[in-house]
């Protein structure tokens, strides 16, 4: 059985990698790990060789990551972010961080980008945020607050609608170059990527087709996979088109290289909810009312 060590390879790669993802700049990681430009360009070199693909797109005075290199990072991240938050936990057993729990798709694609924004308001808040991809567990011990997608009430007394969503086709510009989409019929001959829904409240292609196309059917897709952020990432490498979620809050963003294509936004049928296990901590009640200044949900009119 092949040991995390030869799986991994070693660890100065990750290191010198999450340090030029984060900073973009192999300069300035460089400068934080206290080494050479040199060295970490190195790390990086090998650590691409060993994936067999580029990681970055070297430019002038700065890097970008690839497709590659941002699902690389995000794993990265949250791996040495989780294993620095233990080990802060073990050094100060009695200041324990308040815990988030919530999908790896929306600890992705929602919440990580948000973050700097939190840490500026409350930089004395020690968070630790947990991201699954199966979350039948109501109440999950040591849980502070959990942030679930669910239909349009909630059975959860404490719960708290934060926001709902829209679902709209999108794929990279280089997949439209080579199969440009001028018109909804032209879906019905595109590379469909597909992703598990676990129910009616989540938007399929199905629903897209009953709402786009009027009852005609769409192809099989070309790409089928269990979890969302997959399905993103085979988007942004342009292996054809994704159903996006967009979240209806105060930011707006999208999905970084992916363009919507003609068609239907769809309104998602369900809510994504926020319920606070410990609303009694001064810390929970200043996370939830700034998740509630990321919602654009009149609370009052029943939405």
């Amino acid at each position: 059985m092949a040991t995390l060590r030869t799986q991994i390879g070693p660890l100065a790669t990750i290191f010198a990698f999450e340090a030029a993802a984060r900073l973009g700049s192999f300069t300035a990681a460089a400068r934080e790990l206290g080494v050479t430009q040199a060295a970490v360009s190195k790390q990086i070199s090998l650590l691409e060789e060993r994936l067999v693909a580029p990681l970055f797109m070297r430019r002038h005075r700065h890097v970008e990551l690839t497709p590659a290199g941002q699902h690389l990072y995000a794993s990265a991240n949250d791996a040495l972010s989780s294993i620095a938050q233990t080990m802060r936990d073990i050094r100060n057993p009695e200041q324990k961080p308040l815990v988030v729990t919530l999908s790896a798709s929306l600890s992705r694609f929602w919440l990580m980008p948000r973050m700097a924004d939190f840490r500026r308001q409350h930089p004395e808040i020690a968070l630790r945020i947990v991201a699954q991809d199966e979350l039948d567990e109501i109440k999950p011990n040591g849980a502070d607050l959990l942030i679930r997608y669910g239909p349009g009430s909630w059975e959860e007394p404490t719960a708290i609608k934060l926001f709902n969503a829209r679902v709209v086709a999108m794929a990279s510009p280089d997949y439209l170059a080579r199969h440009p989409i001028r018109n909804i019929d032209d879906v019905t001959t595109a590379a469909l990527i597909a992703y598990d829904t676990p129910g009616r409240e989540w938007v399929s292609w199905s629903d897209w087709a009953r709402v786009a196309l009027r009852g005609r059917a769409l192809p099989t897709p070309a790409l089928s996979v269990s979890r969302y952020h997959d399905a993103v990432i085979a988007a942004q490498q342009g292996h054809g088109i994704v159903l996006v979620w967009n979240v209806l809050d105060r930011a707006g963003l999208g999905v970084e290289g992916l363009v919507p294509i003609p068609g239907p936004e769809i309104r998602s049928p369900g809510a994504f909810y926020l319920v606070p296990l410990t609303a009694e901590k001064e810390a929970t009640r200043s996370l939830i009312d700034w998740f509630n200044g990321q919602s654009v949900i009149e609370k009052n009119a029943g939405s």
